[in-house]
This record gives C-alpha cells, structure tokens and sequence, in this order.
C-alpha cells in the first residue's frame, strides 16, 4: 500500500496512458477518477501521485491542502503535476497553487516516457526516505503503554505504534498550558475519544 502511485488524469487517456508506462517499469499504479477520491485513498497509504493540473479546482486544492496539514513530522507527500496540456509553459492558477503547497514537481506536456519513469522513481526514492526517517524515529522512542486501537484508526499507520502517539502528543501538547493539562491531553489522545 505504502508503494502506491496514484494517478489524477480525468482527460482523454493521459490516466491509461501514464499507468501503463509506469506498470511496465515494476510501479505499482492506480488511477483515481478525481482528487476527491484520491485524497480519501491517500489515508490508507501511497508514495506519490501524479495530478494533472486540469483535475485541480479550488475545491480539489482545499482537500489537497487539507489532508497534507494532517501529516505526521516525518512525512513530506510528494506530488508530480503534469501541466501545459499540450500549450507550453500554460499552467492553470490552481496548478500554480499546487506548487507553492509542499513537494511538488512539475513536467511538461507533451512529456517522454522516461521523463516520467524518472520522476516517479525520483518520488518513490524521496518516500522511500521518509519511511526510514520515520523508522528511526519509532525506534528510538521508548514504547508507551496505553495507546489503544482506536488511535491507529485515526492515524495514517496500519498499527498503533511509538511515532503515532508521538505525533498525537506533539500536536496536542502546547508551551503555555500546565504540565499536568498536557500529560492529560496526551492520556486521553492515546486511550480513544473522550467518553
């Protein structure tokens, strides 16, 4: 699941087109009908995807954006935005956008097949990365008794582990609030929702 492209294509063939080089090469693909659908796919786990720029509306970006401010510290979701659509250098607002959200790059169209091999597995290399970095993090955290079930659910990891609870802490601990509040908070962020 973690080795995932999705792919964001919603004209002509570009979407069968881009899977069938990408499947040639070993790359594990699949082609979404929107962002809409991507982005609830994106919570079961992906190493990239690749988005046509025509797919985004301020809608779609506002999901996008959405969804990359729930990342866990370790991860930076890369995207690869496919624009101009045949008119050189013509890229929409939305696309425009896009880039200045995080990890994103762009290629041209019309594109070679090897521009787009090369940056698939440049993205994949770049995921690749944040999985060992969030590896280490998990293993260099002391396990915490306490985090149920319930929290792996609400969290992108298929289990409950040490860099979940970590994260939960980091976001719900704050500076100016007494320790015991944020001991409390971290508590009940690990045990489930409030009762």
């Amino acid at each position: 699941m973690e080795e995932r492209i999705f792919i964001v294509a919603p004209r002509g063939r570009d979407a069968q087109v881009v899977e069938h080089v990408l499947s040639r090469e070993g790359m594990q693909c699949v082609v979404c009908p929107d962002v809409a659908s991507m982005v609830e796919s994106l919570q079961q786990g992906a190493a990239c995807a690749l988005i046509a720029d025509e797919a985004l509306d301020q809608r779609a970006l506002r999901m996008v954006d959405d969804w990359l401010s729930t990342q866990p510290p370790w991860s930076d979701f890369p995207f690869v935005l496919l624009g101009g659509n045949g008119k050189k250098g013509a890229l929409t607002a939305e696309g425009r956008r896009l880039e200045v959200l995080g990890n994103v790059m762009l290629i041209e169209r019309p594109m070679s097949g090897e521009a787009l091999v090369s940056a698939a597995r440049g993205a994949l290399r770049a995921r690749r990365r944040q999985y060992q970095a969030r590896a280490m993090i998990a293993s260099a955290l002391p396990p915490m008794r306490g985090c149920s079930a319930p929290l792996a659910k609400r969290t992108s990891f298929s289990q409950c582990s040490p860099t979940s609870c970590a994260t939960r802490w980091h976001r719900s601990a704050t500076p100016s609030k007494p320790s015991a509040w944020r001991t409390k908070r971290f508590r009940r962020a690990c045990s489930g929702p409030a009762r």
